[in-house]
């Protein structure tokens, strides 16, 4: 895709953004959801945001040859995280990770220690095979969180998440940032921007049907082999 150059406002409002040779796209409400690109854009049109938004490096790895149907998540520090993937595969990562800080804008290589740690994770919480984990592979990542002490967003999701309004500080009206801090927490922050854009309380509808069971055979440790397969 093209790389964005710039917010384009005029009389305080948004009126679009510019990509590639500085073609204009016009649109009345302009959303900001770029993780680890966020501070540049901000940056480009001097917000006063940009200095509260901190950044850092994590990784994930896809095993092609694990297959789950939901999603498993340990709440317990370095604990493995495990998702459906596309093509039956599965994404994987350390709950609780220690993440370096990004300062700039470079290359990061994978890191061999924490590769083996996600694996080594992944085989001592679930009952699977070694050919399950055989191909992985890992991917450097990025989080980007919003630091300022004073939340700019109330909600009562932990983690939390915030929604910058660029109309009070920065003068930009129709324009809004997201930074979700972790992409479960996507369906949370777009139902509040939208919120915010509609001037109007909206649900959170949450398809609640499962077509598929837990695959039981995954679940090691208790008390999870406790849970009645009905």
């Amino acid at each position: 895709g093209n790389k964005i150059q710039k917010i384009k406002s005029e009389s305080e409002c948004v009126v679009g953004i510019c990509i590639g040779s500085n073609e204009l796209i016009k649109a009345k409400n302009v959303i900001v959801a770029t993780g680890m690109g966020t501070e540049g854009i901000l940056n480009s049109f001097n917000s006063y945001y940009s200095k509260y938004l901190k950044s850092r490096v994590g990784m994930m790895a896809y095993l092609p040859n694990m297959h789950t149907v939901r999603g498993f998540v340990f709440m317990e520090p370095v604990k493995p995280v495990l998702l459906p993937a596309l093509g039956n595969g599965t994404l994987a990562s350390i709950f609780g990770m220690v993440l370096p800080p990004v300062t700039k804008e470079k290359n990061f290589s994978v890191d061999y220690e924490k590769a083996k740690l996600i694996i080594k994770g992944i085989k001592q919480n679930f009952n699977i095979s070694e050919k399950q984990t055989y191909g992985a592979t890992f991917y450097v990542s990025g989080k980007t969180d919003y630091v300022n002490e004073d939340s700019i967003n109330s909600n009562s999701v932990n983690p939390g998440y915030n929604i910058i309004d660029h109309g009070e500080f920065d003068r930009i009206n129709g324009l809004y940032t997201i930074i979700t801090g972790k992409m479960t927490l996507a369906f949370h922050s777009s139902k509040n921007v939208s919120e915010k854009i509609l001037k109007k309380d909206l649900s959170l509808d949450i398809n609640q049907k499962v077509k598929t069971k837990y695959d039981r055979n995954m679940l090691e440790i208790e008390p999870w082999n406790n849970f009645n397969q009905n």
